[in-house]
């Protein structure tokens, strides 16, 4: 099923099936946005999903992105950038 799943948070920008030997590069990332941040109807609203107390302890750094490339194998994923936590 190709169809994109209407989630919080997801953008699937991947429309076709996936085949052995394509590469893919998965980025999740996190943004400390202080128009949001500061903004006390922002807060309330999604008090039960953030912990607003860590979010104050990480704000300064801006946010983080950790970007993995894949390759599509017959038995599952590859993952190419592993190796960069292990140095």
């Amino acid at each position: 099923n190709t169809e994109p799943k209407h989630h919080y948070g997801v953008r699937l920008r991947v429309d076709f099936p996936l085949e052995e030997n394509y590469l893919m590069t998965v980025e999740p990332g996190c943004y400390f946005v202080e128009a949001l941040i500061n903004h006390a109807d922002v807060r309330a609203r999604y008090a039960p999903q953030i912990n607003w107390t860590e979010v104050e302890r990480f704000r300064g750094i801006g946010g983080v992105r950790i970007e993995d490339d894949l390759l599509v194998t017959a038995s599952g994923t590859r993952n190419l950038t592993d190796v960069v936590s292990k140095l």
